[in-house]
């Protein structure tokens, strides 16, 4: 998968979005029983059926606890829960095999817990991801020479620091 443009195809869809559909769970159940096989068509298939969807910050949870929003929705989205949620749907047979591939991507070892969910796309989300083997890195492959890899530290404080935008220095 090539995240960063699936990111910012993403991003676009969301900020083209129109208002709120109805609830559409028998239309993601329908597009999983679908006979439609190629990794690509399924993708296109399922997440053409969230475009109409509101933006959210931060929409998914852990269903209880510190996050207490859903696990799974299918009526708002932020550009990563887009991209998660589109990428389970896809590999998935029905709704349930896709909270627990969902959980997978969202979720070291799928352990459902604040402290373990990947917070941080650039540290945490797209390098174990890759790990995984759901992503392939083609930065390189894209940017040849020119691109140029940098280093941050994610300390404590940058972390509590991060709950005020514009505050973050890394």
């Amino acid at each position: 998968i090539r995240f960063g443009a699936a990111l910012s195809i993403a991003c676009a869809l969301l900020a083209a979005a129109a208002a709120p559909t109805p609830p559409i769970r028998a239309a993601v159940e329908a597009a999983l029983q679908s006979k439609t096989g190629a990794f690509d068509q399924r993708l296109l298939l399922v997440s053409g059926l969230f475009l109409e969807q509101p933006y959210r910050v931060s929409p998914l949870g852990e269903g209880s606890g510190v996050d207490p929003d859903p696990r799974m929705r299918f009526d708002a989205f932020d550009c990563t829960t887009f991209i998660e949620t589109t990428l389970a749907l896809t590999l998935a047979h029905d709704v349930d095999g896709a909270l627990h591939i969902l959980d997978a991507i969202r979720y070291r070892d799928a352990q459902i817990d604040f402290l373990q969910r990947r917070h941080f796309p650039m540290a945490e989300w797209i390098p174990e991801l890759i790990a995984l083997g759901l992503f392939t890195d083609i930065t390189k492959n894209l940017g040849g020479s020119d691109v140029i890899i940098a280093h941050k530290r994610l300390s404590p404080e940058i972390w509590h620091k991060r709950r005020h935008a514009g505050e973050v220095q890394l």
